[in-house]
């Protein structure tokens, strides 16, 4: 829990970031569940299956290298994935009218 000084100090930081990005400032106050972030991870999610069934498939049509590429991109779609997960779980921010 931050105290009523580290609330303060926090929303002049911000103030002061917006002040002097404010392209910034609108980015980090992006709504992340907006329709657009939800239909990426949809579309990621669609990717990765597509990739999962389709290295299967080589594999058991006895193509070893197709499979080992849909795999490789099955597995850089899940990296992207975990990668835009951890950056969606951003600390929020304090406001004066938060309460501890």
């Amino acid at each position: 829990m931050s105290t009523e000084r580290e609330r303060e100090a926090l929303c002049e930081i911000e103030k002061r970031l917006s002040a002097e990005n404010p392209r910034l400032a609108a980015f980090m106050a992006r709504d992340m569940s907006t329709s657009s972030f939800r239909a990426r991870k949809r579309i990621q999610d669609i990717m990765l299956v597509v990739a999962v069934l389709l290295a299967t498939l080589c594999i058991a049509l006895s193509e070893p290298a197709a499979g080992l590429v849909a795999g490789l991109f099955a597995g850089a779609v899940f990296a992207i994935r975990q990668c835009g997960r951890a950056r969606g779980s951003r600390a929020r921010r304090w406001r004066k009218s938060d309460e501890p």
